[in-house]
């Protein structure tokens, strides 16, 4: 049985969450962000504007925010919007609030502790629950703008993901639907940990060549832990596997390619987690990535090179030398 989505309780005040509830909030009635930030929160609600993220943009009359998340009593859909090693944390405190959600996963990333994606989580936490994720190329900073962009929602609910394609989509931000979850996660994932393999490929000054080789590569290794997850080749092929690779492994928007120039350039990690001053989810994400490869004896060499330079204290000349040389 359909059930319109009206009312959304974003669980997170970042720059994803924030523009997202801005190019919606013409489908509903009613958008809450739940911020820790204080800041945020009193700029939302006494300016209509994200002032510390996004300062001189207005958002809709119709976006709202709050520090308690006990505004999810009264809300159709919960968007999560939180980095990916909180996110049970945050399901949790969630599942103790309300049992029965109808959630939206727009955190990417696998659990360094359990090896589970997202979806798998949320669904371990609150298993009565509808459960669905959204992944695409999208910078936050051209979606609050309501510049064209697309996206693909996932959920093994195809009523639910009938209702979020409703409240989704807009003139200016098309949402396409799937029904592999776990695939269009993969990709959102491991797309984070090849920007940063992308952007020291840059900073070590390798050159357009080197870059274009090892994006086209790395849609390889992206099939193979597809593969692993029980996900679908066709879908490294889509807007969350090509699609997200293409905007997040060219261009310093991106946290982690920027992460992994500056890594490039100076060969400083600690130095290059300070100069972002973000959350960069590549780097933690490549802990989880090595983990799997491990585990599945998966052949992944562009990824666990990433991960020896992130982790094992691996030169870059080395993992180059490593990558050049492998059998063809």
């Amino acid at each position: 049985m359909r059930s319109p989505i009206k009312t959304v309780s974003v669980i997170g005040g970042g720059q994803w969450g924030t523009a997202l509830s801005s190019t919606i909030a013409c489908n509903l009635d009613k958008i809450t962000i739940i911020a820790r930030e204080a800041e945020i929160v009193e700029s939302i609600n006494a300016h209509s504007e994200n002032t510390l993220l996004f300062p001189g943009i207005k958002l809709a009359s119709n976006i709202r925010a709050s520090h308690t998340m006990h505004t999810i009593l009264d809300t159709g859909l919960v968007i999560l919007a939180v980095p990916s090693q909180a996110l049970r944390e945050v399901a949790s405190q969630i599942q103790q609030i309300k049992k029965y959600c109808r959630f939206l996963i727009i955190s990417k990333g696998i659990e360094n502790s359990s090896m589970k994606l997202m979806h798998q989580i949320v669904s371990e936490v609150s298993p009565s629950s509808d459960v669905a994720v959204l992944s695409g190329p999208n910078f936050a900073k051209y979606i609050i703008r309501k510049l064209p962009a697309a996206s693909v929602i996932a959920s093994n609910n195809a009523t639910f993901l009938d209702d979020l394609s409703d409240a989704f989509n807009t003139a200016t931000f098309r949402c396409y639907k799937s029904m592999d979850m776990s695939g269009i996660e993969v990709c959102g994932a491991v797309k984070n940990v090849l920007a940063i393999a992308s952007g020291i490929c840059e900073g070590y000054g390798l050159g357009e060549n080197a870059k274009a080789a090892l994006i086209t590569r790395s849609l390889v290794e992206m099939e193979r832990i597809v593969e692993v997850f029980g996900g679908a080749k066709e879908t490294v092929y889509g807007l969350a596997g090509v699609g997200d690779i293409m905007l997040t492994c060219g261009t310093d928007t991106s946290r982690n390619y920027k992460f992994g120039y500056q890594i490039g350039k100076h060969g400083n990690i600690s130095e290059a987690l300070r100069f972002v001053n973000s959350t960069v989810e590549g780097y933690t994400t490549a802990k989880s990535v090595h983990e799997v490869i491990v585990a599945h004896r998966l052949d992944m060499p562009i990824c666990s090179a990433t991960y020896g330079i992130l982790y094992e204290e691996l030169s870059i000349e080395h993992a180059l030398k490593a990558l050049m040389n492998r059998p063809i």
